[in-house]
């Protein structure tokens, strides 16, 4: 019986160490790549487990492009978070924002980031509470009407 021959990686010989990491960079430009590769704060990672937390510790280019632009309730790609965000007043979408973009904080804590009374932040989510309740009610009657 033959040996098998050579094993191909696109078209680098498994042997040839310098063909393997020449078809892997030109794999990553492609956008295919080994879960090994996976970087994280400059450290390799192999798969994420769920629910880790990998958030920027600061806004990206885009992120700061986007927001000086473009009014944060206009941000969204939903329609009906749109729709809900856009009837706060500019305070309460402070307060909102401020919730929104800090997972740790409650809705009494999100009023003191930006300088508001506490009483603000319940009153917000009182008001989320109703637009998206409202929005739920319009969906349910267009679907009726609809069947």
């Amino acid at each position: 019986m033959t040996p098998p021959g050579p094993l191909r990686f696109g078209s680098a010989h498994r042997p040839d160490a310098d063909a393997v990491r020449l078809a892997l960079r030109a794999c990553a430009r492609e956008g295919k790549d080994l879960d090994s590769d996976h970087q994280v704060m400059g450290r390799s990672v192999g798969h994420l487990a769920a629910g880790i937390d990998l958030r920027s510790p600061e806004p990206g280019p885009e992120d700061v492009a986007v927001s000086a632009t473009t009014p944060w309730a206009d941000s969204f790609d939903n329609r009906h978070v749109r729709y809900a965000t856009k009837r706060l007043k500019s305070d309460e979408q402070r307060v909102a924002r401020a919730w929104a973009e800090n997972s740790e904080l409650n809705w009494g804590q999100a009023p003191l980031v930006v300088d508001m009374d506490v009483e603000m932040g319940s009153r917000v989510r009182r008001k989320l509470l109703r637009a998206g309740g409202e929005i739920v009610r319009r969906t349910e009657a267009q679907i009726l009407e609809e069947s």
